[in-house]
Order: C-alpha cells, then structure tokens, then sequence
C-alpha cells in the first residue's frame, strides 16, 4: 500500500517549475551526484596546498584562495615514517564562499615525504556513513540559487570507495535551505554505485536501485508533498507530479490525495495501478484527471473539472452535494458528464459504475449489474424497482450472483405469481412476457421461438425471464428511463 498526500500553493507550484526550468529536474541519482561532484570539484581545484599540519588526532591543510581540509579522528599508522597511511573520521572541505563538504566514517588517506616536494597526499577510500554537502554562496552571486538560497543536504548509509569508485548501501537523504525548502527528507534501501571521476566531469551518474519508504517535502508557506509505501525506484526517478503517473508505484490500495490551486500550466495524471485505491482530487481544474486502473476504486471529487477514469472493476466517485445540485448526462462517445448546477463545473466520467452524493447513490453501470437489476425488475414486475429491493440485489449481482440466479429467485416470488399466474401454459406464459416485459402482442416469430424452446424444456420460465430482460428490444426501451443512472438504496 501507497499513501500519497500533495498539498501545493501557488506559490510553491511557481517556485518548483523556476526551479526546474533553471536546474533541471531532480532525479533520485542527480541527488547523490551532488556529493560526488562536490567532491571532484573540491580535488580539482586543490591540488597543491599552501600548509599542512598533521598532529594527530587532527589534521589542517590550507589552499591559496583560502580554502581548508580539517580531518578529525587522524591516526597515522606508522608514526615518523616518510611514507605511509593514516585513517580519519572526518574529513571536512572547506571553500570560502563556496561549500563545505563533511564526510564522515573510517576515511584513509595515503602519504609519502620528500625532502624536495614536502608531504604529497592520496586518497584511498575507505567507508563511508555519512556525506553532507552545505552551499555557501553569496546572495547575488553567480552561484546564489536565488529560489532555495543556500542549502544543506546530507546523505547516510554505507558507502565503500577505493579512491575513485565507490558503492554501496544508502538509508537516507535530508535537505534544507534557506528560503521557500524547508526541509525533504528519503528513507528507504538503495544500492548505489559510480565512478567519481566520470560523475565530476559529467560523463556518467550514479547508479541507483531499490525500494522507497517515506518521501516528504516542506515548504514556507505550508505545502506539503508525503509520500509512503515501498516504491520501486531507479536514478531516473522524479520525485514530482511524475510520480503519480507512474501506476507502477501503485500496486496495493493505495490512498492518493492531491490538493491544488484552481489552475495548472502542465496536466497532473493521478494513475493509481492496480489494488482497490482511494483518490482524492481538489483544485487543477481540467489539468487534474485520474485513471484509476484495475480494481475497485473510489474517486472523491473535492471540487469539479476533472476528468475520472475508473478503468476496470467497480468504480466509485463521491461528489459534495444532493442530487438536486447536479445534472447527470450520457455522453455520446461513452460515459456521463456530472455538471454542477450551481456553477462549480463539470466532470467527464468513464467506467465509472457509481455516483454517491449527499442524499442519494446513482448506478452509472446500466450496461453492469446495476442496469441489469434495473431491467430484471421491469420485466418480472411490470413495475420501477423499490430503491432498497434494487440496492439488495444490485449487491448481491456486485458481488457475483449470476443475473439468470436472480431471474430465478424473481419468478419464485409470490409478486411474479401473482401478476403472471401459477399454473399458466407455455402459450400464456409467452403471452404474458411479451406484455409485462416488452408492453406488445408477441409478434408471430417470436411467439412460435418462445413456445418452442419452452415446449422442449430448453429454457425454464427464470431463463426467459433474464433473456427478456437483457433483450436489445428491452434495453433500448429501458434507455429512456435509466440512461443517465439512477438511484438506489445501497445495501449493507
């Protein structure tokens, strides 16, 4: 099971499409390259130092423009020797109005000396729990993400590196910043993998695979994005409006609620996959739809314009409002419009099977079991169904029973016996079919099938009950009455 709740001003909407539209989308794997890239750029640049002090437990190396790498936790281990290793449990890049770059873990690092070139240092790895990478920009500057500001994003788990390639398990990534981010923070269980040096120079990204657990965003002003569940991911993944739109995510029963404002610039596809799924849809206008896939789904539809597709099994939207307040129309292409008549708008429904509003439930399924339970009363009673006996059987049909069972259970009943009589011939039971059930004389073909089949024992009087309900005679007929649904009392 997924839950999804998107709770989006504006302003925030704004705020993530300048973002995107300046930086590109924020990919699961582009996450991790900002460490790796942060680092690449910090060895790049800093290649000689200007001074170095290694005195165990800590170590300082200073560059010419100012910038600092600070190792705590130092252990040499060869003490005095001109060449060696030594190991660290922090090491952290420093540069002035740039970055701070924190790692942390068992870090090792390799040193030679001579007497020419003093100590020349190598990296060797070692394992990694923790990476934090901390923008210090000027505001204004060329590298100021004028959106965000500065931020700070940290990654955790259990990373092994030889120096340049480096894999492993990750749990965690958090970030921050200063303006509009307040914080966003995964968990899960990822394996990620890569070459740091092709990260750096732009020529590969991080590999990256496994399951999301939690996804959550916050903003300035209050929105919100939460997203739970065991999500299948790649370094592809977006974690945007593009993860709606991705059934496979959503293969449980899935609880998806998007609240937005009135309009959008770009379409939001809510496909809720497989499972029995609730989603709920406020605001986004006619760019707000859901296609809810296989499954018994249940669509709430906080406000109108948006276009539900239930896809298969049985579908329900619920909608605010008494029947009173809203027209139902067929749609010539499939479908019905639900129209406010208040002024709200209007939404286009398709495989949708039922409507639930304040005061009243509607079976959309005339071609399903609400509409043949309709027709089935029609014909065994010459009457309009009573709205709890429809519901009681309209249940009974969901939930499997065949309608030639429930055709059976009709004609047994003391209501059909009464109207058609108990011991009628086959003649007047043929007679008495075509007048309650199609409301004419049997035209003379049909008289002698009926009898015929009836005669030989063919059909029984249950089995012509349910063909004459579902004849195309009787649902052409029955259109006029129930082709934009119809209420019901729903049973249980």
């Amino acid at each position: 099971m997924t839950t999804v709740a998107i709770n989006l001003s504006q302003a925030a909407l704004d705020n993530l499409a300048a973002h995107r539209a300046q930086y590109g989308a924020d990919t699961l794997a582009s996450w991790f390259d900002q460490f790796i890239k942060a680092g690449y750029r910090f060895a790049a640049d800093h290649y000689y130092y200007d001074s170095i002090a290694l005195t165990p437990p800590t170590g300082t190396l200073t560059y010419a423009d100012g910038a600092r790498q600070t190792f705590t936790g130092l252990a040499l281990d060869t003490p005095g020797a001109a060449s060696g290793s030594y190991t660290a449990a922090t090491l952290e890049d420093t540069v002035p109005n740039g970055y701070r770059l924190l790692y942390e873990g068992q870090l090792k690092f390799g040193y030679t000396t001579t007497p020419a070139n003093g100590v020349a240092m190598s990296n060797q790895g070692g394992q990694v729990a923790a990476i934090t990478l901390q923008t210090m920009a000027p505001a204004g500057g060329a590298q100021y993400d004028n959106i965000l500001g500065n931020t700070t994003a940290t990654v955790r788990g259990a990373l092994v590196s030889d120096g340049q390639r480096f894999s492993g398990a990750v749990g965690a990534l958090e970030a921050r910043a200063d303006k509009f981010l307040v914080s966003s923070g995964i968990t899960g269980g990822f394996q990620v993998s890569g070459d740091a040096v092709a990260i750096g120079q732009n020529t590969a990204g991080t590999t990256v695979g496994g399951t999301l657990a939690t996804f959550a965003q916050r903003y300035a002003d209050g929105s919100a994005i939460d997203v739970r569940g065991a999500l299948a991911v790649t370094g592809d993944t977006v974690f945007d409006e593009r993860v709606l739109s991705n059934a496979a995510h959503f293969s449980g029963n899935d609880d998806i609620s998007v609240t937005l404002p009135a309009t959008l610039a770009t379409p939001w596809v809510v496909m809720s996959g497989e499972g029995d799924d609730k989603v709920t849809l406020t605001g986004g206008g006619i760019q707000l739809s859901v296609y809810a896939g296989n499954g018994d789904d249940t669509v709430v539809l906080g406000n109108h314009n948006h276009a539900v597709d239930g896809g298969a099994g049985l579908d329900t939207v619920i909608a605010a409002g008494g029947r009173g307040a809203y027209a139902i129309a067929a749609r010539a292409g499939g479908g019905y419009m639900l129209t406010s008549l208040a002024g709200g708008g209007a939404d286009t429904l398709a495989g949708v099977e039922r409507l639930t509003l304040d005061d009243a439930s509607i079976a959309l399924d005339i071609d399903g079991s609400g509409g043949q339970a309709y027709r089935l009363y029609q014909a065994a009673f010459d009457r309009a169904p009573d709205s709890a006996g429809l519901g009681y059987w309209i249940k009974m049909m969901d939930n499997g029973l065949a309608q030639r069972e429930v055709a059976r259970h009709f004609a047994a009943s003391a209501e059909f016996q009464e109207l058609y009589g108990v011991r009628l011939s086959n003649s007047e039971l043929v007679n008495s079919f075509y007048r309650n059930a199609l409301h004419r004389e049997p035209d003379q073909a049909g008289y002698e099938y009926w009898l015929d089949v009836l005669n030989r024992k063919l059909v029984t009087a249950a089995d012509m009950l349910a063909m004459f309900s579902e004849s195309p005679e009787n649902q052409h007929a029955m259109a006029a009455v129930i082709g934009n649904g119809f209420a019901y009392t729903p049973y249980g």
